[in-house]
């Protein structure tokens, strides 16, 4: 956002949200740091790779070309309506998969019906900085799905995922404990 000048001091951007606009960090630098820590990251999951197989190492892969396109490229996925999607999907999803993966060496696919809470709730949480955001991003020509919808439907389909996110987290522990014949469903 900084280098497609997105997050400027003229915009009011909060300090200890951007540090590249108040603090005057090199953006190489920032970037070269990124890179160092997916490397460090990466260099860490050798020993699980080695006990679990290609299963952690597939996620891994995925993980970081996500870090890198949600970023970076001509169109990153945070200038798209699917950033908020990607995001719980990465963080919410993909994460506990790589986890499982890693002490099972095989995919529990499974693992995602688990993770729909996790999911919709990181989705939610990228959804209310851009719900905040729709005016300055329309003007950045940054496309998020809150600045697509527009105020109002964006709030409406906010309220829809909270439902929905409050009735997997209430849901989810029913359907594994197997009780939905006690509940009548």
């Amino acid at each position: 956002d900084f280098i497609k000048g997105t997050d400027t001091a003229e915009d009011n951007v909060e300090v200890s949200d951007a540090v590249l606009v108040y603090e005057h960090i090199n953006p190489t630098s920032a970037l070269h740091l990124a890179i160092a820590f997916l490397v460090v990251a990466a260099m860490l999951s050798i020993p699980a790779i080695v006990y679990a197989g290609w299963a952690p190492l597939l996620v891994g892969l995925i993980g970081a070309v996500c870090v890198f396109s949600y970023s970076g490229g001509i169109v990153p996925i945070s200038y798209l309506p699917i950033g908020e999607f990607v995001s719980g999907f990465v963080m919410g999803g993909l994460i506990p998969l790589g986890i499982v993966a890693t002490a099972c060496g095989t995919f529990d696919f499974t693992v995602l019906i688990a993770a729909v809470p996790l999911i919709i709730g990181i989705g939610l949480i990228m959804m209310t900085n851009n719900t905040c955001d729709i005016e300055k991003d329309r003007a950045a020509h940054r496309w998020t799905l809150p600045a697509l919808l527009g105020r109002k439907k964006a709030r409406r389909l906010y309220r829809l995922l909270v439902t929905l996110w409050l009735g997997a987290i209430v849901g989810l522990p029913i359907f594994y404990s197997g009780t939905w014949g006690l509940i009548g469903l």
